[in-house]
């Protein structure tokens, strides 16, 4: 069964860091007997509904890297005609494997917009058409550096507009209660500490050597 994440170079000085990341997602997703497949910005491009979404989504006020932000949501594209499971590539599989939800939508924490989803072709085109058709309010903000800033990201967009029907409750964030045991742990640069490297903290777990033995 395949897995797909999304890539898009945003800069060049951590561009070889994400590529060994992205090597150690592969190995850890195909170790537990998934296919893992790498989707580019090329590869989106040309999807119907790439014009329009890029359009709404230019204009969507952010506090984060504006082309970061951007892809954030066009890289919901990618499944638009596959459907499956969509995950973010800083997710490394501790033991989850391959399972079809036939027609559910799926998430491995609490909520859609989470690092790891599964639906139909049909969530894939419904997740486009709330971003595309979402309107701003006044709770789309977040603090930075104390100044409240309006601010709107896939994951919050989704948070308030859809619902999975299963949340499994496998995944959990570094340093999260219970991801030492969490079939999937996500590595987001947010929860690592100043003093140590993703890397670090993946060769550091145990469970780890199993896919980067070889």
């Amino acid at each position: 069964m395949n897995i797909y994440t999304f890539y898009v170079k945003i800069d060049d000085s951590t561009h070889d860091c994400q590529l060994k990341l992205i090597d150690i997602w592969k190995k850890s997703w195909s170790y537990y007997g998934w296919n893992p497949i790498i989707i580019y910005p090329e590869d989106i491009i040309h999807k119907r509904l790439y014009n329009e979404l890029k359009s709404v989504c230019t204009d969507f006020p952010t506090a984060n890297h504006r082309t970061y932000e951007l892809y954030c949501f066009l890289r919901w594209l990618s499944l638009l005609d596959l459907g499956g499971w969509f995950t973010d590539y800083d997710v490394i599989n501790y033991g989850f494997e391959p399972i079809d939800y036939d027609d559910k939508i799926v998430t491995t924490t609490f909520q859609i917009g989470g690092s790891t989803v599964y639906g139909p072709k049909s969530f894939y085109e419904n997740v486009i058409s709330t971003i595309i058709n979402y309107k701003l309010d006044d709770t789309d903000v977040t603090t930075y550096d104390g100044h409240i800033l309006p601010h709107i990201s896939d994951l919050t967009l989704l948070l308030k507009t859809m619902n999975p029907d299963i949340r499994l409750n496998i995944e959990k964030c570094y340093t999260y209660e219970g991801y030492e045991n969490a079939k999937l742990v996500h590595y987001g640069n947010s929860y690592i500490p100043k003093n140590k490297t993703r890397f670090d903290i993946i060769n550091e777990d145990k469970r780890s050597f199993l896919f980067l033995k070889n």
